[in-house]
């Protein structure tokens, strides 16, 4: 129960630091198209919940404005253990606005998957998210970005990255690599203190993931104290039934049967 909760409020500590950002759950979603919105800029999960749904057959479609490209940051990825080299829980991921289109994972993704970044080559990327109907994991987390090819466009409000992506301004120093190469959160400040403080979103996050802690190590503490009363309870009353039972009954066993001979 109390490993539950500290999922829980670890989902929540996430939850909080990515708050600034949209997000789409795919689970909620389901066989539907969307528009990424301003600032174009956001975070892909199955299910708003700690693990994710089972017997899913989900395709979601996500669009940004043209001519922007998406590039995808898969920096979380575990979902259930092939069986026998096949999957039975997946993601598909494609370049375009069907399944028809050209797969950007060549095979289904399963299992656990380390760090990976893909990139479409229009403006719309569809996601197949596929669940059995037994077990189920905590998920993937992958950011998605709209971008430009360098030189940036006059007249948008853009940032040129170091690997020559152009993105939202309004994306740089948000404690978010969203050019996929870290240059949009270098030479940060805030208030004068450099990019290495904590921003407010993080600040938050580490103050409720203190609070969920906290708030686990008392309900821990107080279990094992009330442990601790029952069983020193439960000793005070077997000692005071064997002094009962000393001197409650004065008689022996040979007692006994002397009397049962006289009657």
């Amino acid at each position: 129960m109390y490993l539950a909760a500290f999922g829980l409020c670890v989902i929540n500590f996430i939850a909080v630091k990515v708050s600034a950002l949209h997000v789409v759950y795919l689970t909620e979603s389901c066989n539907s198209s969307i528009t990424a919105p301003s600032p174009l800029a956001g975070l892909i999960e199955p299910d708003p919940r700690l693990y994710y749904r089972s017997d899913l057959d989900c395709i979601v479609i996500l669009s940004v404005p043209s001519p922007f490209r998406i590039l995808l940051q898969v920096y979380r990825f575990f979902l259930e253990e092939p069986i026998d080299g096949v999957c039975v829980d997946s993601l598909m991921v494609y370049d375009g606005a069907e399944e028809d289109s050209p797969a950007l994972t060549p095979d289904p993704l399963c299992g656990r998957v380390n760090a990976f970044d893909l990139e479409t080559t229009g403006s719309n990327v569809t996601f197949v998210f596929l669940t059995d109907s037994d077990g189920s994991n905590s998920g993937f987390g992958i950011f998605y970005t709209a971008f430009a090819e360098a030189p940036c466009t006059v007249g948008l409000d853009q940032f040129e990255c170091n690997n020559s992506r152009c993105i939202d301004s309004s994306l740089i120093c948000d404690s978010y690599d969203m050019c996929g190469d870290g240059s949009d959160e270098t030479s940060c400040e805030v208030e004068g203190v450099t990019d290495s403080s904590l921003t407010l979103p993080a600040i938050i996050g580490i103050v409720a993931a203190a609070i969920c802690l906290m708030g686990l190590v008392y309900a821990g503490a107080r279990a094992c104290f009330r442990k601790h009363k029952s069983k020193k309870l439960m000793d005070q009353l077997l000692d005071e039934v064997q002094r009962n039972a000393k001197t409650g009954n004065q008689f022996t066993d040979q007692d006994f049967w002397a009397s049962e001979k006289n009657d």
